[in-house]
């Protein structure tokens, strides 16, 4: 028979033997625990970083989407500056309809109160012919690109048929002739325009 010391000392043996089993075994799980937790917090910090490379990209493009927008309506601003300059320009480049003179001075319309109204004749634009007529009179006017004394009608100057119709002096100085219907535009400066 074993002795109880025995049985003791193999019972505290097994015990060992088993604590011992149950500490390596929990020394693996607390291992495999660790590794596990290490493995999440890399793959964390994998997707916290492409997250955040993500963010980064977004707010990188939003700047470029704003800057573009920003050099768009900057653009579109100038190109609306610049529209309205040349309509300005066309808009003073457009002149009435009148008799004109062009001298030393440039073209200068003829301020008069006398109203004049004109009625094309040609179909063909411009008309090569129209119709002057103020007052009793109803004289006929053909297109004349090269005259420097003339009527402008839709920016083409028009002279009358009968030449003797219209006369222009730069000094003031005419002939006594009466004409009927004869338009007469007198000075250099200030022009003033007369129908006999």
């Amino acid at each position: 028979m074993s002795k109880i010391s025995d049985i003791n000392i193999n019972l505290a043996k097994v015990s060992d033997d088993r604590n011992k089993g149950d500490n390596i075994i929990a020394d693996e799980l607390l291992s495999k625990i660790e590794k596990r937790n290490q493995n999440d917090k890399t793959i964390s910090k994998i997707i916290f970083n492409q997250s955040e490379n993500r963010d980064n990209k977004i707010l990188e493009l939003n700047n470029k989407i704003k800057n573009i927008e920003d050099k768009r309506l900057n653009d579109r601003k100038i190109l609306l500056d610049k529209i309205d300059k040349l309509e300005a320009k066309i808009r003073n480049l457009k002149t009435k309809n009148g008799f004109i003179v062009k001298n030393k001075q440039g073209t200068q319309l003829v301020e008069s109160n006398i109203e004049f109204k004109v009625v094309p004749i040609t179909r063909n634009l411009p008309p090569t012919m129209i119709e002057l007529q103020y007052g009793e009179c109803k004289i006929r006017y053909t297109l004349d690109k090269d005259a420097k004394v003339g009527y402008l009608y839709n920016d083409n100057i028009y002279t009358p048929a009968d030449k003797y119709l219209l006369r222009y002096s730069e000094s003031g100085i005419v002939t006594l002739d009466y004409r009927v219907c004869r338009v007469t535009i007198i000075g250099n400066d200030k022009l003033t325009l007369s129908v006999e």
